[in-house]
């Protein structure tokens, strides 16, 4: 969207794009996710390509990553079920 780096709107969507990726791995680790800043990164990826995608597939790529990204949960989350809990 902003080819320029120098524009404002660039800034904007890094900052924007920070946060997420912060509020994402919050919640991840908040969640017992084994390694909260990777699945946060994963799941941001997943964003921008379902976000991109749908622009082109009238949602159909949304669809998919939804599946995606309940598979990357249900796999972060099942690892922490199989550790020990150390309280």
């Amino acid at each position: 969207e902003f080819p320029d780096r120098a524009t404002p709107g660039w800034e904007v969507c890094l900052a924007h794009r920070s946060w997420f990726r912060g509020f994402v791995a919050a919640i991840a680790r908040e969640g017992g996710a084994e390694d909260p800043d990777l699945l946060a990164e994963q799941w941001c990826l997943l964003y921008d390509t379902a976000m991109v995608g749908s622009m082109f597939d009238g949602g159909h790529s949304a669809e998919v990553a939804r599946e995606m990204a309940n598979r990357l949960v249900s796999t972060a989350l099942a690892r922490r079920r199989d550790m020990p809990l150390h309280r």
